[in-house]
């Protein structure tokens, strides 16, 4: 809340009206939020949403979120900034073993340099999580995997390609249907 005092609209001369929102235009600019989304780099789109308590030095926020963040977007609270250069997905996929190499994602390889994954595979009564991190050089693509959990050993295994400027994961099922889940990260080249 932006402590400037009410004015009687009524009774306030135009000067009045002119120095209370010169004082509203003074506080403002010490106090300064802004969030803009971006589509690969052109003009904002979309409508930006922000909700939460905002102060001096605080912003506690329930959720932000842009039309279409795919190249960037900064938040600025005060003097402090905090700048995101990634988006945010996740997704559901099914698999079979019919298909080997199945794409279960992909992510654009001229907007994003990296991603982290948390994957969690279901077959049957059988479980996995795990961690993936993907890197490409624009030709090649890099792909480790760590912090495997598994009830019934692992139930498949991950590469990347790329095609069409796409970075695509894979999974290669080692049983017949499998219901994949994922949260990724991707971090803007």
């Amino acid at each position: 809340m932006i402590p400037v005092a009410n004015i009687n609209i009524s009774t306030a001369t135009f000067n009045d009206l002119y120095l209370k929102v010169n004082e509203i235009a003074a506080v403002l600019s010490a106090q300064t939020l802004t969030a803009n989304a971006y589509a690969n780099g052109a003009t904002a789109i979309g409508n930006s949403y922000l909700n939460g308590i905002f102060a001096a030095d605080t912003g506690a926020f329930g959720a932000i979120r842009g039309g279409n963040c795919q190249s960037s977007n900064t938040l600025t609270v005060s003097s402090n900034v905090l700048q995101q250069y990634c988006y945010w997905a996740s997704g559901n996929a099914g698999t079979t073993n019919t298909n080997p190499t199945q794409t279960v994602d992909s992510f654009s390889s001229i907007a994003y340099r990296s991603s982290k994954y948390v994957l969690q595979i279901t077959n049957a009564s059988n479980y996995q999580a795990t961690e993936l991190l993907v890197t490409h050089d624009g030709t090649n693509v890099y792909v480790t995997e760590y912090a495997t959990l598994s009830t019934n050993g692992n139930l498949g295994t991950f590469t990347a390609v790329i095609a069409s400027n796409n970075v695509q994961l894979q999974f290669t099922p080692v049983n017949a249907v499998n219901v994949l889940k994922f949260e990724r990260k991707s971090i803007a080249i």
